[in-house]
């Protein structure tokens, strides 16, 4: 079964709170962070990767264990040498994402959903592709968690997606052939072959209500 666990990026720089979020990071992760300009963009990632550290953590890898085979392979994809669970990372404005899964490679996707951008949405799918299966809830393939990574330790309470509504469903199949990319462990050059990508993948989507805002999540493994 594979998990996601979700958490809360705040809308705002604390840099103390950063530091300390940061330091315990392997230091691949570390020059990624170092490297993005954006400053709302490396505020996801510091907390994606410290989700994902946590989540790790609770899975009985430590720290030391983390930084010593962390690694990105040629085309982005994180990885940990010796170690049968995989995982993947995702963040958006105010939302991280983390999908583990034992013995199987899993890719993860969240986008928060902003309705005044559906149609940028809709005309980048018709671009890269024709046909993105969903399957909203019904494959049963995760068990999605809530984390409050307050004193940097995994607090998770499991919550329910939500059925996504019209509007939203562009949102839905973006993420959808985002995890499945994420899987495969490419990028968007093997977008032209994106049936093939995606033919031997489950992917579970959902909304997810937090703070206010909903985000669209997806999650892909193989079949």
């Amino acid at each position: 079964m594979t998990e996601v666990y979700l958490a809360r990026i705040p809308a705002e720089e604390n840099k103390e709170s950063e530091k300390t979020n940061a330091s315990a990071l392997p230091l691949a992760i570390k020059d990624r962070i170092k490297n993005t300009k954006d400053v709302m963009t490396r505020l996801e990632r510091i907390y994606a990767y410290s989700l994902l550290r946590c989540v790790l953590n609770n899975l009985g890898i430590s720290d030391d264990a983390l930084c010593d085979g962390f690694f990105f392979d040629e085309k982005g994809k994180p990885h940990l040498r010796g170690c049968e669970i995989e995982f993947s990372v995702s963040h958006t404005d105010g939302m991280a994402a983390v999908a583990v899964c034992k013995n199987s490679a899993v890719g993860v996707d969240i986008e928060k959903i902003d309705l005044l951008k559906k149609e940028r949405v809709e005309k980048l799918i018709a671009r890269f592709c024709k046909n993105v299966r969903t399957s909203e809830n019904k494959t049963g393939i995760s068990k999605k968690y809530i984390s409050d990574l307050g004193k940097n330790q995994l607090q998770a309470l499991e919550v329910l997606p939500e059925t996504p509504t019209d509007g939203e469903a562009a949102f839905i199949e973006w993420t959808v052939l985002e995890a499945a990319l994420k899987h495969d462990g490419t990028g968007f050059e093997r977008v032209k072959s994106f049936d093939n990508v995606i033919k031997d993948l489950k992917t579970e989507s959902a909304v997810i209500s937090a703070g206010g805002e909903r985000y669209a999540l997806s999650v892909a493994v193989k079949k």
